[in-house]
């Protein structure tokens, strides 16, 4: 007697897995993301448990399963991956505008520098910044006060760098980081029960956040630590001060720039920053030969 074996097909892919839920049967509830989309998913493996720090990059052997409800999967392998790059596994849907994910993954591509790709990789692997930094607002009552600002008014700026003539590859790596983490502190300080950080600043709160990030950043490149610290303190700021890289005083002026230009859109708000008129034609002067 011959007994047909049904085809069992299963996915192989890279990941984020996050666990949803435990049951006391063993059972978990999991959602697994990636680039495309993300999914629900049930496990009876050990559970792999739940790192604070960083989200959990793996490969994911996944196979599908019709249920009365609709299909579900069951995962069968969690192998973790840290070395994974984060930016191919943050679901494209994640932005409030629908460009705003394939934006942000461009302009890290345009970061040559393998220790800068590595410590962006690290700051957008730890929870808060993976799930946050796309729905947070840049202000609560100034430029980009909505939800999904800051992931904006970042990208907006890190685009600026990359596309400015005449900087050096470090210059242009350095400042492409800086511009997508100058505000990062403010997921912290934004968040529930984070009124108490503003004393502190967003800078300084960002700051010590980013440490596990950059000390692996020192790790790889001393000086670029060096150089993000300093950069990310904000401390040169103060009393006219100038930055250890001047590529942070650019990044500066493209932060204020976006500001303005996010005002200026919103016309009625209260800090709508000041534009010279157009010159008249009696006004504009004219050179002969």
């Amino acid at each position: 007697m011959e007994i047909e074996i049904p085809y069992v097909r299963t996915i192989l892919i890279n990941a984020i897995v996050e666990q949803v839920h435990t049951y006391d049967s063993g059972a978990s509830h999991l959602r697994i993301l990636q680039e495309t989309g993300q999914m629900d998913a049930w496990s009876w493996l050990p559970s792999t448990g739940q790192d604070a720090e960083r989200v959990l990059k793996a490969e994911v052997c996944a196979m599908p399963l019709e249920t009365s409800e609709g299909e579900t999967h069951v995962v069968t392998r969690i192998q973790p991956r840290p070395e994974l790059d984060v930016f191919n596994l943050i679901p494209d849907q994640f932005g409030k505008r629908d460009d705003i994910v394939f934006r942000c993954r461009d302009v890290v591509d345009a970061c040559e520098s393998e220790p800068l790709r590595r410590f962006l990789s690290n700051v957008f692997s730890m929870p808060a910044v993976y799930r946050s930094f796309w729905k947070c607002q840049a202000s609560k009552a100034h430029h980009h006060a909505y939800v999904g600002g800051l992931a904006v008014h970042s990208i907006e700026m890190a685009e600026n760098v990359r596309d400015t003539p005449r900087l050096t590859g470090m210059e242009r790596d350095v400042g492409i980081a800086h511009a997508l983490t100058h505000d990062v502190g403010k997921l912290w300080c934004y968040a529930e029960g984070g009124a108490h950080l503003y004393a502190l600043g967003h800078e300084l709160v960002g700051l010590a956040q980013l440490h596990g990030a950059l000390e692996r950043l020192g790790c790889d490149w001393p000086d670029g630590a060096v150089a993000m610290r300093s950069l990310l303190s904000g401390q040169w700021k103060r009393h006219g001060g100038k930055p250890l890289m001047a590529v942070g005083s650019l990044v500066r002026a493209y932060d204020q720039a976006s500001a303005e230009n996010d005002l200026r859109l919103h016309g009625r708000h209260p800090h709508r920053p000041w534009s010279p008129s157009k010159p008249s034609g009696d006004n504009v002067l004219t050179f002969r030969r």
